[in-house]
């Protein structure tokens, strides 16, 4: 990232940084959310919609403005450094989206069949009690 000192945007993303700060007890969501990505989209949709002048705006950076290409101002360096364990895992549900939305039906399917099996169980132990009482 890039930006001239005091760029309203920057402002903006350093004033919400304690409002977004929360833990959603997996580490790839929390930085997601508090830090990463995902919380500085949210943060440009809110600056975006106050109708900024052409000087403020926010650009993105095309690949030939920092892929070491003639005209590149920028360079790119090595990320991800917060990708743990619980990334890989949703990196390998993105990857595998097919297997994972059987997998979600069958354990689906599943949990109805559990809930199903207790329901009956409680049906037959309160008709037996009725019975007793008779």
């Amino acid at each position: 990232m890039g930006s001239v000192p005091g760029h309203p945007f920057f402002i903006k993303v350093l004033n919400n940084l304690k409002r977004y700060n929360r833990n959603w007890l997996v580490p790839y969501i929390t930085i997601m959310f508090s830090t990463g990505p995902l919380f500085l989209s949210v943060i440009l949709e809110q600056y975006n919609r106050q109708h900024v002048a052409d000087t403020g705006k926010v650009r993105i950076l095309l690949p030939k403005d920092y892929n070491l290409g003639k005209e590149s101002f920028f360079l790119l360096a090595p990320g991800s450094s917060w990708h743990t364990a619980d990334a890989k895992f949703i990196k390998a549900i993105g990857d595998h989206i097919p297997l994972t939305v059987f997998a979600g039906f069958v354990l689906a399917g599943l949990v109805l069949r559990m809930e199903w099996m207790l329901y009956r169980w409680c049906v037959r132990i309160e008709t037996r009690k009725e019975e007793w009482s008779d």
